[in-house]
């Protein structure tokens, strides 16, 4: 199942607060090679700030650089989270797959 917004951004602070949005959705953070963790949240821009201040060590230890996202309501984030997962694998995502 593609990936609804596959613009990239630069996984960083102030491009996090000019492109992510405070709102309900899926996102993906990767290093320019492959993806390396795929989340959900209520506020997208505040999970990608969180991990921008090292919250999750397996994603920072990969080389971040970009981030991705697509606006997904409360009730079906989870599902959509588990489609892309399982589709791309990416390594901060292990046991989810």
């Amino acid at each position: 199942m593609p990936w609804n917004n596959p613009i990239p951004y630069v996984f960083g602070f102030f491009s996090v607060m000019d492109n992510a949005p405070a709102e309900s959705g899926i996102y993906a953070i990767y290093n320019g090679e492959s993806y390396i963790y795929i989340g959900e949240a209520a506020d997208i821009r505040a999970k990608l700030i969180n991990h921008l201040n090292g919250d999750y060590p397996c994603i920072m230890s990969r080389n971040p650089r970009s981030f991705s996202f697509e606006l997904c309501p409360s009730g079906r984030r989870f599902r959509r989270l588990t489609e892309m997962i399982r589709e791309l694998t990416p390594p901060c995502n292990i046991r989810l797959y």
